[in-house]
């Protein structure tokens, strides 16, 4: 076996370009594509020419290829992140509310009234979504202590809200003009 990319006589298929509008045409373009490139695959493991791999004991081994890398690779990534602005994740799930308003299905448990505390339901729904706990997310916040994170996910938060909230964001998703590719 060789390294340094598939042997001159290996097609490979192309794929297209563009997702065509109907679906079945393109699953059908695509299953054909797939069946092309199995078999492509079978005959170069029939004659010992799998590009990049082997098999060995009936299993299919794949070598990852070295990866040419800049020596200045950690300067260039440093200076990517220092070009970024510096914004905060609650900012951005703001921006999200302000377009969907999933946090209005966050209703107090008894009065039934919407989180006044937007800040802080972000906060709850940051730290049970990254499997955080409040305390900790006390810990990495400065604007809500334990017990006013602990109240509002007391109050605010149950599976049926979150549910809800999570429809609403994919039904804002589905009327972006992308959603139709």
């Amino acid at each position: 076996m060789t390294g340094g990319g598939p042997p001159a006589n290996l097609r490979l298929p192309v794929r297209p370009s563009l997702i065509q509008d109907e679906p079945r045409e393109w699953l059908a373009e695509r299953k054909g594509s797939l069946v092309e490139g199995l078999d492509h695959l079978a005959d170069a493991a029939r004659h010992g020419r799998i590009p990049g791999g082997a098999i060995e004991n009936g299993e299919l081994r794949i070598v990852r290829p070295a990866t040419a890398m800049p020596d200045n690779v950690d300067e260039l990534v440093l200076d990517l992140y220092r070009r970024l602005p510096e914004v905060r994740i609650t900012d951005i799930l703001l921006e999200v509310d302000a377009a969907t308003g999933f946090t209005d299905a966050f209703t107090h448990l008894r009065t039934g009234a919407p989180c006044q505390d937007r800040i802080g339901l972000l906060n709850v729904l940051l730290a049970e979504g990254l499997n955080l706990g409040l305390s900790k997310m006390a810990e990495a916040s400065n604007t809500h202590d334990f017990f006013q994170l602990s109240r509002i996910s007391r109050w605010h938060i149950e599976s049926e809200a979150i549910n809800q909230a999570l429809a609403m964001v994919i039904e804002a998703h589905a009327e972006l003009p992308m959603a139709r590719f």
